[in-house]
């Protein structure tokens, strides 16, 4: 469908315990979590979304700030962490995630917050915090910031030392990073077309990453100051094209075409012209047998990708890219 895609995400550990990831899941009680004054906690196996149980907590409405806390978690200082959770609060009811940095001797520093506003389903939220060389506890505070009665659910609990949410894996555990190859398959080292849809959220903007990768030869990259180019190498010297800003990348499904030949090299997202980004007299790379792969630091999904031994001219390629939602390149 259109919505689908190959994810490629880099390693990532939960530093959660298994029952905190999975809502009590694993225990079946609520063994890693506190609660604040006015709220009850329990495991509940009517509702969740992994396993067969997550961790219901009950607000009784008597003061703003009733809740449930992680209790603190040793991490490293001066690093960013990413805390995502799945919640299921009562429709128009409202929730503060907090992410709260505290020192050696457990002594608050400050926190990051998200609020959202419950839908009667479960719904995802994430929220990031760079820490300080001297914060080196965290903690989860999940409350209400008014006096207000009701119930929700939790589960699927992630915190990770990335600046950005990941897919979830149980607590205590680390996902491998992945990289998706395509074998069997070299690249025309005169001239070709590469085409693929890539999915970009805000986290992908201002920060360096590789979307394509044919043994450093060709590549499509994105810079840390925020540009999608293209890349050649013959081996010695490196061809970039000057690239597509940020400003010109939607939030969703993006269309690059990457085309070369012996007299430039060019990269164009979603059929658009004006975004065209062209360099001349390219360094084309060698003939090799080194597969394409689609690189883990792109952290995002990737499809409908297409090679081909000719670059497509303007027309043909504008024309590709700017087919109907769900019909490819």
């Amino acid at each position: 469908g259109p919505n689908d895609g190959v994810l490629i995400e880099e390693a990532h550990t939960n530093l959660l315990t298994a029952n905190q990831s999975t809502g009590t899941d694993t225990l079946g009680n609520t063994t890693g979590f506190g609660k604040f004054s006015g709220t009850d906690i329990s495991s509940d196996s009517s509702t969740y979304i992994q396993g067969n149980k997550s961790l219901k907590v009950s607000l009784s409405g008597a003061t703003a700030n009733e809740g449930v806390n992680t209790g603190s978690i040793d991490v490293a200082g001066g690093k960013t962490y990413t805390q995502s959770v799945k919640i299921k609060i009562p429709k128009g009811s409202v929730l503060t995630i907090q992410i709260v940095e505290r020192d050696s001797a457990d002594v608050l520093m400050g926190a990051t917050s998200e609020t959202i506003t419950g839908t009667g389903d479960f719904q995802d939220v994430s929220v990031t915090r760079a820490f300080e060389a001297t914060g080196v506890k965290q903690r989860v505070y999940i409350i209400s910031p008014v006096a207000a009665k009701f119930d929700f659910n939790v589960d699927m609990l992630q915190l990770a030392q990335t600046p950005y949410p990941l897919s979830w894996t149980l607590g205590g555990t680390t996902q491998a990073a992945e990289t998706f190859t395509l074998p069997g398959h070299t690249l025309n080292p005169i001239s070709g077309t590469i085409e693929v849809e890539a999915y970009i959220e805000p986290h992908h903007k201002g920060r360096a990453w590789v979307l394509l990768d044919q043994n450093n030869k060709v590549r499509v990259i994105h810079t840390g100051d925020g540009f999608l180019q293209f890349q050649t190498n013959n081996g010695v010297d490196t061809t970039t094209t000057p690239g597509i800003p940020d400003t010109d990348l939607v939030d969703g499904f993006n269309r690059v075409t990457a085309r070369y030949n012996e007299d430039e090299i060019s990269i164009m997202v979603n059929g658009d012209p004006d975004t065209l980004s062209v360099e001349a007299d390219p360094s084309l790379p060698p003939t090799n047998t080194n597969p394409l792969t689609l690189d883990n630091s792109f952290n995002g999904l990737i499809r409908e990708l297409t090679l081909s031994n000719t670059a497509r001219p303007d027309n043909d390629a504008v024309a590709r890219a700017t087919r109907p939602e769900g019909h490819g390149f």
